[in-house]
């Protein structure tokens, strides 16, 4: 069971790998994506919109994480990202190129804990 865990966390650090520039950490190129992808001036209405994405994805991830029996690869991550990033709710933003790869890292960083 350990050594599974310990294989799992590897593999989700090593997909992480291939979004994180070398150097910085999960959080700060999540902070760069936020800037491409959220618009808002107000920081208040900023926060609360990063705060309802991640809330969506944590509960999206929560469902099907049980089912999860190896570590994904990229493409599953993907399609994950894609089915989040085209909820209604989320229509009206508009750079969706950085809202899905903020959505994927995400992804990796809930599996990865």
């Amino acid at each position: 069971e350990k050594r599974r865990k310990a294989e799992y966390r590897k593999a989700m650090k090593k997909l992480s790998e291939q979004y994180v520039d070398s150097g910085k950490s999960i959080d700060e190129t999540l902070e760069d994506l936020i800037e491409q992808w959220n618009p808002l001036v107000d920081k208040q209405a900023s926060a609360d919109l990063v705060e309802d994405v991640n809330s969506a994805i944590r509960d999206y991830i929560r469902k099907i994480r049980r089912k999860m029996v190896s570590p994904p690869d990229r493409e599953r991550v993907q399609n994950l990202a894609s089915q989040i990033a085209e909820y209604d709710v989320f229509s009206r933003i508009k750079k969706k190129k950085a809202f899905r790869t903020y959505i994927e890292l995400y992804i990796i960083k809930i599996l990865g804990q």
